[in-house]
Protein backbone atom coordinates (compact mmCIF):
# COMPACT_ATOMS: atom_id res chain seq x y z
CA UNK A 1 0.00 0.00 0.00
CA UNK A 2 1.37 3.65 0.69
CA UNK A 3 0.63 7.05 -0.13
CA UNK A 4 2.96 7.11 -3.50
CA UNK A 5 3.92 10.27 -5.10
CA UNK A 6 5.84 11.46 -7.50
CA UNK A 7 7.50 14.73 -9.21
CA UNK A 8 9.48 15.44 -11.95
CA UNK A 9 12.07 18.06 -12.60
CA UNK A 10 14.19 17.18 -15.85
CA UNK A 11 15.00 13.90 -16.12
CA UNK A 12 14.29 12.94 -12.83
CA UNK A 13 11.90 11.81 -10.66
CA UNK A 14 11.56 12.15 -6.85
CA UNK A 15 9.46 9.85 -4.92
CA UNK A 16 7.44 9.22 -1.70
CA UNK A 17 6.30 6.44 -0.72
CA UNK A 18 4.53 7.27 2.20
CA UNK A 19 3.79 11.09 2.02
CA UNK A 20 2.00 11.69 -1.84
CA UNK A 21 -0.47 13.09 0.11
CA UNK A 22 1.69 15.89 1.31
CA UNK A 23 3.75 16.30 -1.78
CA UNK A 24 2.06 19.00 -3.11
CA UNK A 25 2.26 21.14 0.14
CA UNK A 26 6.20 20.27 0.46
CA UNK A 27 6.62 21.20 -2.92
CA UNK A 28 4.93 24.71 -2.26
CA UNK A 29 7.44 25.02 1.10
CA UNK A 30 10.30 24.20 -1.09
CA UNK A 31 9.49 26.86 -3.91
CA UNK A 32 8.35 29.71 -0.87
CA UNK A 33 12.09 29.94 -0.70
CA UNK A 34 12.69 31.40 -3.79
CA UNK A 35 15.95 30.39 -4.29
CA UNK A 36 17.47 28.59 -7.47
CA UNK A 37 13.97 28.96 -9.55
CA UNK A 38 15.88 29.34 -12.57
CA UNK A 39 18.46 26.41 -11.40
CA UNK A 40 17.49 23.04 -12.56
CA UNK A 41 20.18 20.80 -10.34
CA UNK A 42 20.19 22.99 -7.57
CA UNK A 43 16.09 23.24 -7.64
CA UNK A 44 15.79 19.54 -7.72
CA UNK A 45 18.36 19.32 -3.89
CA UNK A 46 16.14 21.60 -2.54
CA UNK A 47 12.53 20.11 -3.27
CA UNK A 48 14.20 16.71 -2.34
CA UNK A 49 15.83 17.64 0.93
CA UNK A 50 12.20 19.46 2.13
CA UNK A 51 10.72 16.18 1.38
CA UNK A 52 13.31 13.88 3.16
CA UNK A 53 13.57 16.53 5.99
CA UNK A 54 13.37 14.23 9.43
CA UNK A 55 14.17 11.64 7.80
CA UNK A 56 17.27 11.58 6.08
CA UNK A 57 19.03 8.63 7.89
CA UNK A 58 16.20 6.21 6.27
CA UNK A 59 16.84 3.23 3.99
CA UNK A 60 13.08 3.12 2.69
CA UNK A 61 10.42 6.04 1.72
CA UNK A 62 12.01 8.09 -0.82
CA UNK A 63 13.67 7.88 -4.17
CA UNK A 64 15.24 9.34 -6.93
CA UNK A 65 14.90 7.67 -10.00
CA UNK A 66 14.28 8.20 -14.35
CA UNK A 67 10.89 6.83 -14.40
CA UNK A 68 7.90 7.45 -13.32
CA UNK A 69 6.08 5.00 -11.14
CA UNK A 70 2.80 3.41 -12.86
CA UNK A 71 1.20 2.87 -9.30
CA UNK A 72 0.87 6.53 -7.90
CA UNK A 73 -2.10 7.48 -5.77
CA UNK A 74 -1.47 11.20 -6.44
CA UNK A 75 -1.19 13.11 -10.04
CA UNK A 76 2.42 13.23 -11.05
CA UNK A 77 3.55 16.96 -10.55
CA UNK A 78 5.86 18.09 -13.05
CA UNK A 79 8.28 21.12 -12.03
CA UNK A 80 9.23 23.43 -15.66
CA UNK A 81 11.85 25.27 -14.44
CA UNK A 82 12.21 26.97 -17.81
CA UNK A 83 9.20 28.41 -18.10
CA UNK A 84 8.99 28.46 -14.19
CA UNK A 85 5.81 26.41 -13.86
CA UNK A 86 4.01 23.95 -12.09
CA UNK A 87 1.92 21.33 -13.85
CA UNK A 88 -0.25 18.81 -12.34
CA UNK A 89 -0.99 15.72 -14.60
CA UNK A 90 -3.26 12.69 -14.32
CA UNK A 91 -1.54 9.10 -15.87
CA UNK A 92 -2.63 5.76 -17.00
CA UNK A 93 -0.82 2.95 -16.52
CA UNK A 94 0.00 3.58 -20.34
CA UNK A 95 2.24 7.06 -19.22
CA UNK A 96 -0.30 8.78 -21.14
CA UNK A 97 -0.65 12.23 -18.79
CA UNK A 98 -3.69 14.36 -18.75
CA UNK A 99 -2.70 17.90 -17.64
CA UNK A 100 -4.94 18.83 -14.94
CA UNK A 101 -3.92 22.22 -13.94
CA UNK A 102 -0.83 23.98 -15.07
CA UNK A 103 0.48 27.43 -12.91
CA UNK A 104 3.17 29.38 -12.02
CA UNK A 105 5.66 28.91 -9.40
CA UNK A 106 4.55 32.54 -7.96
CA UNK A 107 0.59 31.09 -8.37
CA UNK A 108 1.86 27.89 -7.17
CA UNK A 109 3.03 28.89 -3.69
CA UNK A 110 0.28 31.56 -2.80
CA UNK A 111 -2.57 28.81 -3.45
CA UNK A 112 -4.24 26.72 -0.80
Amino acid sequence: MGERGQLQIGKVYLYTHWEGDKLKETLKTALSRKERWDDEEYLARIIFCEMVKGSQDETTGYGIGTQQHNDLNYPLLVIDVKNQKVWEKETDYSYEPVLLEQTSFEEFIKCD
